[in-house]
């Protein structure tokens, strides 16, 4: 949850379940005018979005009609959504330092100051948010965190070791970490045998830190795939042509049992 305060803080906050929608989710929603309506009312009582800048990027390739579309459904969602970080290392050095959900995953800083720097008091909606980044300032700043050398070697070392017939090298991460989350997502690739592209990388960032954090995850089918061999507990991935039963799931998970620790006081950003 997203507000801001009237000496200018941004107080943010987490109403489970927390939601990860991949872009093919928030364009078939904001299209579909029934669920579209199912999404809005569920979220009138309870969810928050996990909305990533990945998802911006995304929706920034969409035509004037689909974006107004995507546009008007963030809206809708009022103020329970978060921008969250798309780098695993840097998400595990903040659970490591003692952080907690949202703070552990929040985008950066200086991306958040960017949207927040003119919002007016009161509840800040995402898709005007979405607007205020659609610009080559923007675009500059998020280039440089799409390239992770650390990853494209990683890939690439277990590609050969496989091919070679080797064992696979030992998940040193804790388990269900943002990291061990990403070496098993590699690891996968790998033994699928599919051809690895440059969008693999940026595919494994897309939801290392969502299946971290959200009990509800919906990605394309093959990630989905790969995420529930990882079988984490407590976290429903959904692939498209499961789109109504995650909808569904939305209302109906239990979140009683919801595993995100939320700070006892909502967290501030200080203007």
């Amino acid at each position: 949850m997203i507000t801001r305060l009237s000496n200018g803080d941004v107080q943010l906050g987490l109403r489970p379940p927390l939601v990860y929608l991949d872009h093919w989710a928030v364009r078939e929603i904001s299209k579909d005018p029934a669920r579209r309506d199912h999404f809005l009312e569920t979220f009138r009582d309870r969810g928050t979005l996990m909305f990533s800048i990945l998802n911006i990027l995304e929706m920034g390739r969409n035509s004037r009609e689909s974006y107004r579309k995507i546009r008007d459904l963030l809206d809708g969602v009022g103020p329970f959504w978060l921008l969250s970080d798309l780098d695993p290392e840097t998400v595990q050095r903040r659970l490591a330092a003692g952080f907690i959900a949202p703070a552990a995953f929040l985008a950066p800083v200086q991306l958040l100051a960017h949207i927040f720097g003119t919002a007016p008091e009161g509840a800040f909606r995402l898709g005007t948010a979405v607007d205020r980044l659609q610009d080559q300032a923007f675009r500059d700043a998020v280039e440089g965190m799409l390239t992770r050398p650390s990853l494209v070697h990683l890939i690439k070392h277990n590609r050969q070791r496989h091919r070679r017939r080797e064992r696979m090298i030992p998940n040193p991460h804790p388990p269900r970490t943002p990291m061990w989350i990403e070496v098993e997502l590699v690891r996968f690739l790998v033994k699928d045998g599919k051809t690895i592209t440059n969008n693999d990388a940026i595919d494994i960032m897309h939801a290392a830190v969502p299946l971290c954090f959200a009990p509800i995850v919906l990605l394309d089918t093959a990630w989905t795939n790969f995420a529930r061999k990882l079988k984490l507990p407590d976290t429903q991935v959904f692939a498209q042509p499961e789109l109504d039963a995650a909808l569904e799931a939305i209302r109906t998970v239990d979140t009683s049992r919801f595993r995100l620790v939320e700070s006892p006081v909502p967290q501030v950003i200080k203007a």
